[in-house]
């Protein structure tokens, strides 16, 4: 039996916390219905086999191992949590390649070269209501 207070049952509890966490996202992941990062969906996976590894650690009495792995995880699960929220964010504002982290993704030059026609655009507009203000 594991104390609560051991150092085994905080992993214990830490795991169970993450593997909630874990879920959660996993299923916000798949009931989306933009575009999903696959760095995202990449880091879920990894997150579970390495989860699975920190409670057969546990299950081997290594908690030292069982413990890395699940900080490990814990940091995983964060990022690609935030990394979802981010393209949330970015689905609901309508800018759909804004935070695409893709492998496969367009090359940074023909990002820049679209955001800084965007830009152009935008200073071609302010130009004019200026000049509408002044005269």
């Amino acid at each position: 039996m594991i104390s609560r207070n051991s150092k085994a049952g905080l992993v214990v509890r830490q795991l169970a916390r993450i593997e909630k966490d874990l879920l959660r996202l996993k299923e916000e992941f798949r009931s989306a219905t933009f575009q999903k990062s696959t760095l995202v969906e990449e880091l879920i996976a990894q997150s579970e086999e390495e989860l699975k590894d920190a409670f057969n650690e546990m299950m081997e009495g290594t908690v030292d191992a069982s413990k890395e792995l699940a900080d490990v995880v814990f940091l995983r699960v964060t990022f690609a949590r935030k990394l979802f929220e981010g393209d949330v964010s970015e689905h609901l504002l309508g800018e759909d390649d804004f935070l695409n982290l893709d492998r496969d993704a367009v090359s940074s030059e023909k990002l820049l070269i679209k955001y800084f026609n965007q830009l152009t655009h935008l200073i071609g507009r302010m130009k004019l209501r200026i000049g509408a203000h002044r005269g």
